[in-house]
């Protein structure tokens, strides 16, 4: 029998672009190794009547609806009230969702991706899919209200005013989120900590780690032909979820303490201007503009060609809410590089990094730490050690391989009454 897997986001997926688009993508890789699923991505912002257009990004796997063209929204407290009064576009979403599961008749499910969804749609997609008596799953890959105590407030005097009193019902909202999980027919876990959250509600939990298209990292380094270390950070540009203050900060105890002024950072992501401006005015306050530089935003297309020209990658999360519950994607895309990896003891990592076997963990992700941690790698020449990155790819290939899952994926979000017991014991 065909089976039909229609997954609901708020992502702007036609910009296919981001760890939440990847995941996703990675999971219909998977799915749809098995022949007669079709996967169907439906987006809160491409609000097309049923959803007529479609893109076929892999084979089976449609992203529907019309791009719209996005617009520059105006002002922070414009942006504020949109939000507020976007009752109407929810039931507009709602009722096209409706209409276009009705169009097929073969096995279908449903598995909502929250990621920038606020609590009401999120509840009301759930009640939808309920009422038509289709199962309906979730992955949980971050604690809503540890992304919520983790936001940048803004340093311009009005829009702080504003954030700061939208932030209780931010706060609320993602609170209210959280606890939606135990409203689905089962979940899917990132990390064994959100796992063991998530067996407190009683429903059918699995969990699945990082994944990565391990296939497209596989590119042959280019040899640079001076001394210079290329230390390499790709993803978004923020404080309390990646450590990257602390970074900039080690790069400065690598050169000044430890006397490494071969070494250079690069750093590739986009961030809040905010922030931006933030991490510009350390590098110049540490006079480090000659050795770390912001790169600005890069296509996932040119993530692998970035990575692979690097002599080390790093990943310092801070150990937070967010961080522990949450497992970096970064991670996956880093160990399949074929480059030397260092990150941090937070989340999962430990369970599939070992300290100079395939990758290197600091204790913390402090600037001394960090720093230490720097040093040893680079005064031993660890970063060329091709033991080192060829077990780091063994292990992205044998857990963060999305070709791997498709069993567990699959019964899990087509179960029966009989292997539903099974994930529930």
């Amino acid at each position: 029998m065909k089976k039909i897997l229609f997954i609901i986001t708020a992502l702007p997926l036609y910009d296919r672009q981001g760890a939440a688009y990847s995941r996703i993508l990675e999971y219909a890789k998977a799915l749809v190794l098995d022949k007669g699923t079709s996967i169907y991505l439906l987006s809160y912002d491409y609000p097309d009547n049923l959803w007529k257009s479609k893109l076929e990004v892999i084979p089976n796997v449609f992203i529907c609806g019309k791009k719209m063209k996005t617009k520059d929204s105006g002002s922070f407290l414009t942006r504020a009230i949109e939000k507020k009064i976007d009752a109407n576009k929810r039931t507009y979403f709602l009722k096209n969702l409706s209409n276009f599961l009705d169009q097929f008749d073969s096995k279908r499910s449903g598995f909502v991706y929250p990621s920038l969804m606020g609590y009401q749609l999120e509840k009301e997609i759930i009640k939808l899919f309920k009422a038509k008596s289709i199962p309906v799953f979730s992955e949980r890959n971050e604690l809503k209200r540890g992304i919520a105590l983790n936001k940048a407030f803004p340093r311009n005097p009005l829009k702080k005013t504003i954030f700061s009193l939208n932030y209780p019902f931010l706060v609320w909202d993602f609170n209210k989120q959280d606890k939606l999980a135990k409203n689905y027919d089962g979940n899917i876990a990132i990390s064994t900590t959100m796992e063991q959250y998530l067996l407190k509600m009683n429903k059918p939990v699995i969990r699945i780690p990082i994944l990565s298209d391990i296939d497209r990292f596989q590119i042959k380094k280019q040899t640079h032909s001076d001394d210079t270390i290329n230390i390499g950070y790709t993803g978004s540009l923020t404080f309390k979820k990646d450590g990257l203050g602390e970074l900039i900060k080690a790069i400065g105890l690598l050169i000044n303490k430890y006397n490494v002024t071969n070494v250079k950072l690069n750093i590739y992501g986009s961030g809040f201007r905010d922030t931006i401006k933030k991490l510009e005015s350390l590098i110049n306050k540490l006079g480090l503009s000659k050795h770390i530089f912001l790169h600005g935003k890069v296509t996932s297309e040119d993530i692998p060609k970035i990575q692979v020209q690097q002599d080390l990658l790093v990943l310092v999360r801070p150990q937070n809410l967010q961080t522990r519950f949450g497992f970096s994607t970064k991670l996956a895309e880093y160990m399949a590089s074929g480059v030397v990896v260092l990150t941090t003891d937070v989340s999962d990592n430990l369970m599939f990094i070992e300290n100079a076997k395939n990758g290197f963990v600091a204790d913390s992700y402090l600037a001394e730490k960090v720093a230490g941690k720097l040093f040893e790698i680079i005064s031993n020449k660890s970063y060329l050690d091709k033991q080192i990155t060829q077990s780091a790819y063994e292990t992205a290939l044998k857990y963060f391989n999305s070709k791997n899952y498709n069993d567990q994926l699959s019964g899990f979000l087509f179960q029966n009454k009989k292997n539903q017991k099974a994930f529930n014991s």
